[in-house]
């Protein structure tokens, strides 16, 4: 560690400080018509007195100001001839100012800052020397949860179908509403409606009874009507006896987009009553498609008589 903070010092400072000392100093005779680094170093040394040169033009060329001004200085400082040719004598005393040490100057300010980097090292050497470095500690690893997110829904390729109603027998009556659901990603075409009719009717007056029951096109119009059919109540004896069970099927034709519902209603005429007790009961749990596709869910009605 020592050595590697002296070869820094060293570089940063020691080597510049001779650099800078090698390069502020004036090496050869200098006269008129003279070129380069030294006669900038010369114009610039006089160019700090304006005395001595006023015009403080530093070209790199020794000419005629400057001349004037080396000979200026050659007079104050008793150098003779004072003809304005920088030979040993007057070189000399040049570099003797310019190598002279002031509090302000620069390099001043770096053999300062030596010393104190100087210190500053030897302290640094007495701690590792006296102390070890502490153990640090890594920080625990916190994991966050990731963020959850509802996957996209995926189609089940089903025709679901609900609806309920219970109503009284009349004249003409509303049995309920059924929803046809196309779960599919693409459209179909609702073609039939199967209903099955499950009968409780077996008082002597029902028996052979006939009825209408309506498919129509929304929940409240009458008059969109896609189909009537005649129903006959076919109940059997002895009273009472089992449901007799009869299977409807029903011409849609509706059109069904991708993820469209549908609500189609059932309606029944001319069941007149009384029934004494009986029972209809209606349940829509298939239909027909095109493209075909599986159906799932139902719609129950049911009609009663207390």
């Amino acid at each position: 560690m020592k050595k590697v903070l002296s070869f820094v010092l060293l570089s940063v400072f020691v080597l510049p400080l001779a650099a800078l000392a090698a390069a502020d100093e004036l090496t050869s005779d200098l006269t008129l018509g003279s070129r380069g680094e030294s006669v900038s170093l010369l114009q610039s040394f006089l160019a700090k007195d304006a005395a001595l040169y006023p015009e403080g033009i530093v070209s790199g060329y020794f000419g005629r100001l400057t001349q004037s001004a080396v000979k200026r200085f050659q007079q104050r400082e008793g150098i003779t001839p004072a003809a304005g040719y920088v030979g040993p004598k007057t070189r000399a005393k040049i570099n003797s100012r310019l190598l002279r040490v002031s509090p302000e100057s620069e390099l001043e300010a770096l053999l300062n800052k030596l010393a104190e980097l100087q210190k500053t090292l030897a302290e640094k050497e007495r701690e590792i020397s006296g102390t070890t470095t502490p153990a640090t500690s890594t920080p625990p690893l916190v994991i966050e949860p990731a963020a959850t997110t509802t996957p996209p829904r995926v189609p089940t390729n089903t025709l679901y179908i609900s609806g309920s109603e219970t109503r009284r027998f009349a004249e003409s009556t509303k049995l309920g509403d059924v929803t046809f659901a196309n779960d599919s990603a693409s459209a179909i075409v609702l073609y039939r409606v199967n209903i099955t009719m499950d009968e409780a009717m077996n008082a002597p007056n029902s028996r052979g009874r006939d009825m209408k029951l309506l498919l129509r096109n929304g929940t409240t119009t009458y008059s969109d009507l896609l189909v009537r059919q005649d129903i006959t109540i076919r109940s059997r004896v002895p009273d009472p006896g089992p449901y007799n069970t009869q299977l409807i099927s029903y011409y849609a034709g509706q059109t069904l987009a991708p993820g469209e519902s549908k609500t189609l209603s059932l309606w029944a005429e001319l069941l007149v009553g009384p029934f004494y007790g009986g029972v209809l009961k209606f349940t829509v749990d298939s239909a027909t498609s095109n493209p075909e596709l599986p159906s799932a869910g139902s719609a129950a009605f049911t009609l009663s008589e207390p």
